[in-house]
């Protein structure tokens, strides 16, 4: 165990955080799959072996815990504890006292868009801390070392929250604007005034991707396709994924033309996950090699269809989902919504985004979209 720590200790000090492993795991040398050419070991057949475990028999050959098992009993400074009550909450923890001074943040669940959170909570709290800080002192004890409480850090307010519809305008008055809006957007996208939930102007780059969208069919559409392991439950993970629907609005947002507002709308739904079935005969090649969906007005901008692979006997899940709703940041508080949903933690992420309403009421005021 102690040889194991310092090992990672001296790769810390070579390579990136995104390059260090997460994870290790005992395999006798007789077990380790070869490749008959070169006598190398054969990674795809390490991989599919890995896959093909439970949870629990994953937990029992991992030595991971070793990396991990530090003395939490040592008192923590004022300012190590302030921090640690931060870390909690920016990671999900529910008790501060589980951190100790030799953890690790990016070793406990942090990655860098919990490093942006981090320091925006901790100026909240009149503390100076700045990303780059984080990344070269991740353990508590030496991010202590150079954070500092300042009297001149501005304190940053709370965010107020954007009233759904209160974005539209009209002469005569939000709730004339609201009503002829919603009936606009139920027309264009098919469903009842009932599952309109808000609706607000688009931004300038979202009116541009979908009129290219138009006349480029599958411009900036991304395709994602899930391949869940053997023995994985299947019924869990789509449980999981109606859930991050749920919790992400751009999931269950739509864009129409709104002849009353006068540009493009961003109508967002209140429909849960709805499941495109391919066809039982085709495979997953069949289905890749297919166009990826079009994304057009009063259309769903994120689609989800599930495949059963008779090649690799796995179910598969291709999630298409278009630029206009996402980017590596939405991207990447979706997935840990999923993993939190699928884990059977509370699926509200400990950094919860703020609405996008709120860029455009402020794009709105300063006509800044940069």
């Amino acid at each position: 165990g102690s040889k194991l720590v310092e090992f990672v200790g001296d790769l810390e000090t070579v390579l990136p955080g995104h390059m260090l492993p997460r994870d290790f795991v005992l395999v006798r040398s007789s077990g380790i799959p070869l490749l008959a050419s070169t006598g190398s070991p054969c990674r795809s057949q390490l991989l599919q072996a890995m896959d093909s475990l439970t949870d629990k028999q994953l937990l029992a050959v991992s030595v991971s815990k070793t990396l991990h098992s530090h003395d939490h009993s040592e008192a923590l400074s004022n300012l190590e504890a302030q921090l640690a009550e931060i870390w909690a909450q920016v990671l999900g923890l529910a008790k501060f006292e589980q951190i100790g001074r030799q953890d690790n943040f990016f070793k406990i669940g942090g990655d860098s868009i919990s490093a942006i959170d981090l320091v925006s909570k901790a100026r909240q709290q009149g503390i100076s801390l700045t990303v780059a800080e984080i990344f070269a002192n991740p353990r508590l004890s030496e991010m202590a070392s150079v954070a500092a409480f300042d009297n001149d850090v501005e304190i940053e307010p709370v965010v107020s929250h954007v009233s759904a519809f209160s974005l539209l305008s009209s002469p005569e008055g939000l709730e004339a604007a609201k009503a002829v809006v919603i009936a606009e957007a139920s027309k264009q996208c098919k469903v009842s005034s009932a599952e309109i939930e808000d609706a607000f102007p688009c931004s300038s780059l979202e009116e541009g991707m979908l009129a290219l969208a138009e006349k480029q069919r599958g411009s900036y559409m991304g395709r994602f396709v899930i391949r869940l392991p053997q023995g994985m439950d299947v019924e869990r993970f789509t449980s999981a994924m109606a859930v991050m629907v749920e919790q992400c609005p751009n999931l269950r947002t739509r864009i129409i033309m709104s002849a009353s507002q006068g540009r493009q709308i961003q109508v967002i739904l209140n429909n849960p996950i709805s499941w495109e079935q391919a066809p039982s005969d085709n495979s997953l090649a069949e289905c890749l090699a297919a166009p990826v969906s079009h994304a057009a007005y009063g259309g769903p901008l994120s689609t989800y269809k599930m495949v059963h692979d008779e090649a690799s006997c796995q179910t598969c899940i291709i999630w298409e989902i278009h630029h206009s709703i996402y980017d590596g940041w939405t991207l990447s508080h979706m997935i840990q919504v999923l993993h939190r949903a699928y884990d059977g933690q509370s699926p509200a992420s400990p950094r919860a985004p703020i609405s996008f309403s709120k860029y455009v009421e402020h794009a709105l005021l300063t006509g800044d979209e940069e």
